[in-house]
């Protein structure tokens, strides 16, 4: 029933329009109008109550006429408050972000659209501020999700009171935010806004009781010279934001023609990528790992090569930091797992038994359920003997101990062996290596390619020797190109190596014919 809070008589004396909070007269003539020519009409309206509260109400009218002749209007009122206050809601959780109530990516794309449409024809300028906190993950792993939900309430909170009303903050990603500068004058002003948000977000923040400290980084962009849509703009600024993090971090960077042209670039081979996927233009070279006592080939890393149709073979170091920053690393990962399973299979039918090693992405590792699923799958469908499998990874990704020490038990429990990959580039500990399930140690190549010239990288050589031996793990020295680094590490007592000296990465019909001939001798 619609609660107008008069009763019957008052509601009498009334004329609807008198209690229509709608205060258009064309509207109402129109209205009016249509009901006399259709002989009825439905519409949504709000009516005031006697108190002064608005009530949002469906109204259905009908043209009646009665015995003598006359015209009336029948009128049914329903009040939809409910279901209006339901579509708010649900429109709200469409273009708004749930933790902290600012813009989503949605709702930013369709005012950034609108205000780019704006500036280009006004001469006028919108800056575009991409924007993270410095070892946030740090801070959510150690304390837990509760607190890192609550220190990104805090930050939106202080991010909220660094811009204008006609500003657009966003929340875009884990603890990523867009702030998109409406109608400045100069990329100046977008500096000011950086350095306000900077010193804002610094300062000590009490979260259920711990004071905690974070910092941002900010990339910038400027329409026009910087993009003139909104996904140009985003980019161009988190190439910003790449590199404000590089030099330093708790600073901003502002997107350079360099950046720009990166940027472009990146975008298109990104869009490139996405295609290869589609069109298998991947394929796996495989470089020897062989005794480096007598040679003898007794395994291979595979490592993933593309051969774009226009480009030709594009270098692994242009393609897999896109592939990473885009997370189509996930998928490509994937395939190479399940394309050297199957291979190392194919090899153990025909009696070859070569152990096959491929490198994971840290981005995979942040996906465990589907990193150990997949594996699950290549093993299984391959039908290959998990014990020539090794799955390769780096060091970097042994800090985060809680959440990989599940993961590696899980995989060295299906058979698989674990390789370190890089082993003294990153942080190494020896507490790391008992900890973890890791069978085997790669030695850089940047140790190994003067070992046989400086004293220091030999003594550093032998050290990592001497540990994996005590520790009994295997080890595999990487970027051997000389006799007399292979002497060197055979002295140190390193029995596994690859590199130049022995072969290049070789396509795959080329590398079987090497293995066989070799074996045939």
């Amino acid at each position: 029933m619609l609660q107008l809070e008069y009763s019957p008589e008052e509601l009498l004396k009334l004329h609807i329009w008198e209690i229509d909070a709608v205060d258009d007269e064309a509207l109402a003539q129109q209205r009016a109008r249509k009901m006399r020519e259709s002989g009825g009409d439905e519409f949504e309206s709000r009516y005031r109550t006697q108190s002064g509260r608005l009530l949002d109400v469906l109204v259905s009218v009908r043209l009646a006429r009665l015995p003598n002749g006359a015209e009336v209007f029948q009128c049914l009122f329903r009040d939809i408050g409910e279901q209006k206050e339901a579509a708010r809601q649900i429109e709200h959780l469409a273009y708004h972000d749930q933790l902290t109530g600012l813009a989503n990516r949605r709702l930013l794309s369709d005012r950034m659209t609108q205000a780019i449409s704006s500036v280009l024809r006004r001469d006028a300028h919108i800056g575009v501020l991409y924007l993270d906190l410095d070892h946030f993950k740090d801070i959510n792993d150690s304390l837990g999700h509760q607190f890192g939900d609550a220190l990104l309430k805090g930050v939106a909170a202080r991010l909220h009171d660094c811009v204008r009303a006609e500003d657009t903050l966003a929340r875009v990603g884990g603890d990523e935010f867009v702030i998109m500068l409406n109608d400045i004058a100069s990329s100046e002003d977008a500096a000011i806004i950086a350095q306000k948000i900077i010193h804002n977000v610094a300062l000590p923040m009490d979260v259920e009781g711990e004071e905690l400290h974070i910092t941002p980084s900010i990339g910038i962009s400027i329409c026009p010279q910087d993009g003139k849509d909104s996904d140009d703009l985003l980019k161009n600024a988190d190439a910003a934001l790449y590199l404000a993090k590089q030099q330093g971090r708790a600073t901003y960077r502002f997107c350079t023609e360099a950046l720009h042209t990166r940027s472009i670039e990146r975008l298109q081979i990104e869009r490139m990528l996405r295609k290869a996927i589609e069109r298998h233009e991947f394929e796996l070279y495989y470089q020897p790992k062989v005794n480096l006592r007598d040679g003898a080939i007794i395994g291979c890393e595979a490592l993933l090569r593309w051969n774009q149709p226009n480009m030709g073979v594009v270098p692994p170091i242009k393609f897999i930091p896109v592939a990473e920053q885009s997370h189509l690393i996930n998928e490509i990962g994937i395939w190479v797992m399940h394309t050297a399973c199957h291979q190392a299979a194919i090899w153990q039918q025909r009696g070859l038994n070569l152990q096959v090693a491929f490198n994971v992405s840290a981005r995979q590792f942040m996906r465990p359920e589907e990193l150990l699923t997949a594996l699950r799958a290549a093993l299984d469908e391959s039908r290959v003997d998990p014990l020539l499998i090794e799955l390769e990874m780096t060091e970097s990704l042994l800090i985060d101990e809680q959440s990989m020490g599940e993961v590696l038990q899980k995989i060295r429990a299906m058979g698989v062996h674990l390789a370190l990959d890089d082993f003294g580039t990153g942080y190494s500990s020896l507490s790391y290596l008992r900890r973890f399930p890791i069978s085997i140690l790669k030695i850089d190549r940047s140790f190994v390619s003067d070992a046989d010239r400086d004293p220091d990288d030999a003594e550093m050589v032998k050290t990592i020797i001497g540990m994996a031996n005590n520790l009994r793990m295997n080890l595999v020295a990487e970027g051997i190109e000389t006799e007399g680094q292979r002497n060197l590490l055979c002295i140190y007592g390193c029995e596994t190596g690859q590199g130049y000296h022995f072969s290049r990465p070789l396509p795959l019909a080329e590398f079987e014919a090497l293995v066989v001939a070799q074996r045939q001798k």
